[in-house]
């Protein structure tokens, strides 16, 4: 039967082989389209964990929904048993430790929802590049159609309608404006130079500033794609102390001398252009300056905060903390600071969980060069944010280690996909 229908085929001068082979690529192809609209939706799930405006005021189990949908999708791309190295059996067990410290007091089904994390661990890491992408690619759409707003609203002076929204934040004791794609503080407790900064579509501009200084570091700095490319100017845009900091550090350590000497050259006229503005002024400039002591743009921590933690570190509860949350009661969510996590979770927990991520990174990262990179990034993000128990920003140091490892670049993962698929269509020729 099959020799009388390849008689067919030849007798009508049509080649077996490269209707195989059509077949073969029509079949990769729906596997690509599969796989793609997979990672849109994952991409776009993480982007909700980002806590946009428009989830504020929803109902809360919105959040829930997210994230078992997350945990659904990535139960599909879990690590072959063979893709397991004998340090993950050693450490991860070590964060589920971690993990049920942290949760403690929360019933079952809350520790199952809050250490969802977890999972990130456990997917295979060229879905990492994957998810990554789709979700750098909705946060540089959301900053993009924010500084379009942002544009008309205050270089245009155009007046757009706008409504009035309660905080993410409860702790706030001010309300946001809300226009089409952004969000801008409104009170008269707000700082007059913090009503003009860029938060995006998120409640402040260091959200904006922590998450491009991430995303961009784990592609070392790499600014050819529109996509990084406006991440990075909603960043600058942002005026966050923290991403103008790593831009300048990270930039001079990716580019090469020709490169560095043209960051340096913009950088001075810059200063020049703008040290007379007094929003830019206070916002960027000032905030290198040195005063009693103190480097200006450390504003992480109240004076309640600092005084609280330095009798902190003189009780009894200095090695195993106050408790999950326990700070935000005392600090009223003024602050975001290493402080507030040992406060919490003591200095002994404290040191364990910075312990597991740079010995998990440092073991999984090949290149020396990029271990340095990731210690630098996390400790700093540690240092002004360390929220590192929410999704998001779980997952983004997660991926700032698979992104920064030798084997599981990018460009990396496309190179062996065309592989794989040159020795699939060769097998079959």
């Amino acid at each position: 039967m099959k020799n009388q229908i390849q008689s067919l085929f030849i007798k009508n001068n049509i080649d077996f082989r490269k209707l195989k082979m059509l077949r073969l690529k029509e079949k990769s192809n729906k596997k690509k389209i599969s796989k793609n609209t997979i990672g849109i939706i994952y991409g776009f799930c993480l982007f909700l964990l980002a806590q946009p405006y428009f989830i504020w005021n929803g109902d809360k189990t919105i959040y829930l929904v997210i994230e078992i949908l997350i945990l659904s999708l990535s139960l599909f791309y879990l690590k072959n048993n063979y893709e397991y190295q004998i340090y993950d059996f050693i450490l991860l067990p070590v964060l589920f430790l971690l993990f049920f410290y942290s949760l403690q007091g929360q019933n079952i089904s809350g520790f199952i929802i809050g250490s969802f994390p977890i999972i990130f661990f456990f997917i295979k890491s060229e879905k990492f590049s994957l998810f990554f992408y789709w979700f750098k690619v909705f946060f540089a759409i959301s900053i993009f159609l924010s500084l379009i707003t942002y544009v008309l609203i205050y270089v245009f002076h155009i007046s757009i309608i706008y409504h009035i929204i309660q905080p993410l934040n409860h702790f706030k004791s001010y309300t946001y404006k809300e226009y089409p794609f952004l969000v801008m503080p409104n009170g008269f407790d707000v700082d007059a130079t913090d009503m003009f900064r860029f938060p995006g579509m998120f409640d402040e501009p260091g959200v904006i500033g922590t998450f491009a200084a991430i995303i961009l570091v784990s592609e070392k700095f790499k600014l050819k794609s529109f996509i990084n490319i406006t991440i990075f100017i909603g960043g600058l845009v942002s005026l966050s102390f923290f991403f103008i900091i790593t831009s300048a550090v990270f930039a001079f350590y990716y580019l090469n001398n020709k490169f560095r000497f043209v960051l340096l050259f913009i950088i001075v006229i810059s200063f020049f252009l703008t040290k007379d503005n007094p929003m830019i002024d206070s916002n960027v400039w000032k905030r290198f300056e040195i005063e009693n002591g103190k480097l200006y743009g450390d504003n992480r921590t109240s004076a309640e905060l600092d005084t609280y933690y330095k009798s902190f570190l003189k009780s009894n509860d200095v090695l195993v903390g106050k408790g999950a949350n326990y700070i935000e009661k005392y600090d009223a969510g003024l602050s975001a600071s290493y402080k507030q996590f040992i406060i919490d979770y003591g200095l002994v927990f404290s040191i364990i969980i910075y312990l597991f991520f740079l010995i998990y990174a440092l073991i999984t990262i090949k290149e020396k060069k990029n271990k340095f990179v990731f210690v630098i990034l996390f400790s700093s993000v540690m240092f002004q944010r360390p929220f590192i128990f929410q999704p998001i920003y779980f997952y983004l140091i997660v991926s700032s280690i698979y992104m920064l490892s030798e084997n599981n670049t990018e460009k990396g993962v496309l190179i062996k996909i065309r592989k794989n698929k040159k020795m699939l269509i060769d097998s079959n020729k």
